[in-house]
């Protein structure tokens, strides 16, 4: 064997005087390691996509889910609520099934009595009614590995006002509404914390403007404010934050010939600009100065203001917030540099604009982790999708939910005061866009107002698994358990591959996996074709060689396993270049796609598919798979020159020689 790789490798050195085989050689490690490196990197982008797709599914929808069929719906078990005064003649949601007392509600010394064409009771041997929900329920939980958790979606019209204030122009209102589908987070999708999005600036400043004065308190020992600027329409310059003593130049603005106020810039420097922009708008400006003495304004000027934007390092004064009003009464403990002078002072929130904050601790205002607020100072929170905060609207940002329910006489318009407590990232689920996150109690009242007939919506079981993919294998044993229980009928049994709504993406991506597989074989296969070439013009040159170490006594297998050995390692060594590449191409990804954006002047991969960044994963199974297949294809390609090289007979070959 010694023998046999140390000539291989000496054969596999390029030299100069075979230089047709040397040329041929790096051709064929060329080819071969960008097949595998393309390969690579393809099957790694796409089973990282795939990944991130089920992983923001199951943030939304559980592995597995179990809903009611029209049999369940059409049964005695669930149509006699109805008709029960213990149920209030109303039918029962799963959860309220699974909490009552009694499986059959039916009293005939109190009830009505049932129509002729009632459906008949599905009874055990012994005549007692099938509870089909807990003992559905039971089954299902029994199983190893498994949670079970009810789950309830309802429609409702979600109605956002937007109240924002517009420089210069006052406060502007406007309305948005979408029929939507509400449903309740389950506490069992430790998954769903990832989606929610973290407050934006935008967002706090939005929700402090929203709250009560009996909120602010609070709301502060979660968040703190770190600096603030002048309104970008100046803000003016209070007493309290006049510096000790110094001068500061600033521009007069005239009308008439009458200074009606004065504007400060940052820097001194500053002053032409300012100027000019004054001066674009039709005023008289001249410069003037202001001296302070003893924190006192020397000159008697109508009006001082700061030009907007004007950063300062602030603080919340919490000695302020049991007088505050509203969040525009908070005082701020600021300071800054203005033209080298030093200001320090407090003033009301109402003057600056929010721009740095800091979040001390997961807040009741707002949604995390899962924890949705619920009966807060302005309404029940909601989660929302991302969708709306990138059409304007913000946390903090309050309305109603609307639903048509019947009374004895009529049905009326009802109406839940909500707020937005967050938002969350659907991913590529299309109906993420609709649905609403609520607190349980929401989508209780919703249930009667309109009936959901999608199976992947409405009443039904959340199936929860330690190990999501299991899903499969853990449905089957659900639907098989409920099979032996005669309640099959009643129940449609779906994990997550099953789901309407994304089955075709699925199946698409595993479609685009195998395809792009055999196509990198049937590649791989003609790079590989490069090494028959090569062997067989080395045999040729190496006859004189394999005629002398067949003559010394070499068997035919040990010169056919060295040309084999040839094809196989230039096989090893190509994949392994091509995997190196990969590996540095998949941890600096972002810079490839940023040069490729560049250069098509669009984004190469849409973010609504491929999300805000492509992933980097390295797929370990594909390295497998790929260098495997490469080396298998080397070796059989060598097969070829190996068999030629053993055929070659001592004799003529010295004789010719």
């Amino acid at each position: 064997m010694r023998f046999t790789v140390s000539v291989a490798l000496k054969y596999l050195v390029p030299k100069w005087r075979q230089l047709s085989v040397s040329i041929i050689s790096l051709v064929s490690v060329i080819m071969i390691s960008l097949v595998v490196w393309l390969t690579i990197v393809f099957l790694s982008v796409s089973h990282g996509v795939k990944n991130k797709w089920v992983s923001q599914l199951l943030a939304l929808n559980a592995p597995i889910r179990v809903t009611p069929t029209d049999a369940y719906y059409q049964s005695y078990y669930y149509k006699v609520d109805s008709l029960s005064s213990t149920s209030f003649y109303t039918t029962r949601s799963l959860g309220e099934k699974l909490q009552a007392d009694q499986s059959d509600p039916y009293d005939p010394l109190v009830d009505a009595e049932l129509p002729l064409y009632f459906p008949l009771a599905d009874r055990h041997s012994d005549g007692a009614l099938k509870d089909i929900v807990k003992e559905s329920w039971q089954i299902i939980q029994n199983l190893p590995g498994v949670t079970v958790r009810e789950y309830e979606t309802a429609l409702g019209n979600l109605r956002l006002n937007l109240i924002r204030e517009v420089p210069g122009e006052g406060v502007e209102e406007t309305c948005l509404s979408q029929l939507s589908y509400f449903t309740n987070v389950d506490p069992e999708n430790k998954s769903f914390s990832n989606l929610i999005l973290p407050p934006s600036l935008e967002d706090l400043t939005k929700l402090l403007s929203s709250l009560p004065q009996q909120a602010l308190f609070s709301f502060f020992d979660y968040l703190n404010v770190n600096q603030v600027t002048t309104k970008s329409y100046e803000s003016p310059l209070l007493p309290s934050l006049y510096p000790d003593q110094g001068v500061l130049k600033g521009c007069g603005i005239l009308i008439d010939g009458e200074l009606i106020k004065v504007v400060v810039p940052q820097k001194e420097a500053g002053l032409p600009a300012l100027k000019l922009h004054y001066e674009s708008k039709g005023y008289s400006v001249v410069e003037t100065s202001l001296s302070f003495k003893d924190e006192t304004l020397q000159e008697d000027y109508p009006y001082v203001t700061l030009e907007g934007g004007m950063p300062w390092k602030a603080s919340v004064l919490k000695k302020s917030l049991p007088s505050a009003i509203s969040y525009q009464d908070v005082l701020l403990k600021l300071t800054t540099t203005i033209q080298g002078l030093n200001f320090e002072g407090t003033a009301p929130l109402r003057y600056f604009d929010v721009t740095q904050t800091k979040i001390v601790k997961d807040s009741p205002f707002w949604a995390y982790e899962g924890s949705i607020p619920v009966n807060g100072l302005l309404g029940d929170g909601v989660v929302i999708s991302k969708n709306y905060r990138e059409n304007g609207v913000r946390i903090g940002d309050t309305g109603y939910l609307s639903y048509m329910a019947t009374t004895s006489s009529s049905t009326q318009e009802q109406r839940l005061p909500i707020y937005v407590a967050g938002f969350y990232d659907p991913g590529l689920i299309a109906l993420g866009h609709k649905c609403v996150f609520v607190d349980p109690k929401v989508t209780t009242s919703l249930r009667g107002s309109l009936s959901i007939t999608d199976r992947n919506l409405g009443n039904g079981l959340n199936v929860w698994l330690k190990d999501s993919g299991q899903a499969k294998v853990i449905a089957s044993q659900i639907r098989q358990q409920l099979e032996k229980a005669a309640l099959a009928p009643y129940w449609e049994v779906q994990s997550y591959h099953d789901y309407d709504f994304v089955k075709p993406i699925l199946q698409q991506l595993e479609s685009d996996q195998t395809l792009f597989t055999l196509i990198a074989i049937i590649i791989l296969l003609v790079a590989c074709s490069n090494i028959i070439s090569m062997l067989i013009l080395l045999v040729n040159d190496k006859r004189k060689e394999i005629g002398i170490l067949l003559a010394m006594g070499a068997t035919k297998r040990q010169i056919g396993s060295i040309f084999g050995l040839c094809g196989c390692l230039t096989g090893i060594l190509s994949g392994f270049i091509g995997i190196t590449i990969a590996i540095f191409t998949l941890r600096h990804i972002e810079a490839l796609v940023n040069l490729l954006n560049k250069l098509q002047g669009h984004d190469v991969f849409q973010s609504a598919f491929y999300g805000a960044s492509l992933p980097s994963e390295i797929s370990w199974s594909a390295i497998c798979i790929v260098l495997v297949t490469t080396i298998i294809l080397s070796l059989i390609a060598g097969l070829v020159p190996a068999l030629k090289a053993a055929a070659v007979k001592p004799t003529e070959t010295l004789r010719a020689d």
